[in-house]
């Protein structure tokens, strides 16, 4: 893994959850790193290169997002749409950054398996990213075929 895939990840990830969910990002994980996942989702690309991304939320991260996305009142299915929508979101906008914009890919609709380090453990990782922020963290995932 390059360190300047990581910056990417990273940069991507806070751009895309400020200009779509109106977050700021913080400086420090340190008070959340001990956080346990509670959400994650991936999406399927395919194109020149096949993988996936995965997004994972730790503290309310993702109450906050959904709150910010949908309002006071999202449910537990509001809150599923939230983090798949982002969880698109990211991946549409990480491919052409690492890939070129010239590059084709298609996405696939996000998925919320029960297990996902079991469901990812034969890729390889090319690129990982957290950005935190006041109610959790924000760890993103590029794995490649």
């Amino acid at each position: 893994m390059a360190e300047n895939w990581n910056n990417a990840i990273r940069e991507v990830t806070s751009k895309s959850l400020e200009d779509l969910c109106f977050l700021i990002p913080g400086d420090d994980t340190a008070g959340l790193d001990a956080e346990p996942v509670a959400a994650g989702a991936y999406v399927v690309f395919e194109g020149p290169v096949n993988g996936i991304v995965l997004i994972q939320m730790r503290g309310t991260l993702l109450n906050e997002i959904a709150t910010n996305m949908l309002g006071d009142d999202a449910g537990e299915a509001e809150r599923r749409d939230a983090l798949g929508e982002v969880a698109n979101i990211i991946c549409g906008h990480i491919v052409p950054v690492i890939w070129g914009a010239e590059a084709v890919f298609s996405l696939r609709r996000p998925e919320f398996p029960e297990d996902l380090g079991v469901s990812l453990l034969h890729r390889a990782v090319f690129a990982v990213g957290s950005v935190p922020f006041d109610s959790g963290v924000a760890d993103v995932t590029l794995f490649v075929d």
